[in-house]
This record gives structure tokens, sequence and C-alpha cells, in this order.
């Protein structure tokens, strides 16, 4: 073997290559961590922001769904009691049509009471009945005579 000189490298200068710009990958890299973690915060901030805001307006939606809950409730009183109603106006226009055909009842029978009282106008007020004579008699008192036998126990 022949005995070559070995190449003896000279130590470099710490700095980025200019050949291979490794550098700026490292920054990009750590760039995005940064903001990955500073979006991770952010959002749990966010989160914990929600949740609270949630909760702080529970009682608003709580009364807001028995406010719902009450005017179904008044909801269906109105109808209900729009049915009763419904149901007397019907039994109203009933009752109006009997009583039409009473009044019209009433307009004949009084006209049959004029008649009588018409009638009963010309008849004398008073009338003139025979005497009735009683006459009272003494009652006889005779008793019948009785035969009877009867054919039982040999008599």
């Amino acid at each position: 073997m022949t005995d070559r000189p070995v190449p003896v490298r000279q130590p470099t200068a710490v700095g980025p290559s200019p050949r291979h710009p490794w550098h700026l990958g490292t920054y990009l890299g750590v760039s995005i961590g940064a903001y990955a973690v500073l979006l991770g915060g952010v959002t749990s901030a966010q989160s914990d922001a929600d949740a609270a805001l949630i909760e702080a307006r529970r009682p608003g939606v709580e009364a807001a769904a028995a406010l719902h809950a009450a005017h179904d409730r008044l909801e269906l009183d109105v109808a209900r009691i729009a049915a009763h109603y419904t149901d007397a106006a019907r039994t109203y226009e009933r009752l109006a049509e009997r009583v039409a055909g009473l009044d019209a009842s009433l307009v004949d029978l009084a006209a049959t009471v004029a008649e009588v009282d018409g009638s009963a106008a010309s008849l004398p007020t008073r009338v003139a009945l025979p005497a009735v004579r009683r006459t009272v008699a003494a009652p006889v008192a005779v008793m019948p005579a009785l035969h009877a036998t009867t054919g039982a126990s040999g008599g």
C-alpha cells in the first residue's frame, strides 16, 4: 500500500451553510410548533369562556323552556275554551229555534184564549138552576130469612 497523505479537513465556522439552508427548516418547524401551542392555549381559553357563557345563560334557557311549556298549555286551554264556546253557540242557536217555535205556539194560544174569552163573555153571568128537593126515608130494619144448607159434614 502506498502511503498517501490523508487530506485533513479544516474545521469550518459554525453558521448557516450556504448550500443547505437547514436553519430555515428549523425556524419554520419551531414557529409552527409555537403557533400550535399558542392555538391550543387559545382554544382551551375559548372553550372555558364558552362553558362559562353557557352556564351563565342556563337560567335564561330554562326560563325560555318554562315559558314555552306555559305557552303550549295556554294554547291548549284556548283551544279547549274555543271548542266549549262553539258548542255553547250551537246550543244557543238550537234553543233560539225552539223559542221561535214556542213563540208561534204562544201566538196561537193567545188567539184561542181570545176566542174562548169572547165566547165566555157572551154567556150569562148567572144561570137559574132548578131547586133540588131532598127526601130522606127511614130504612126498614127487617132481616131477610136465610135457609141455607151445605152438604159438608153430612148435613
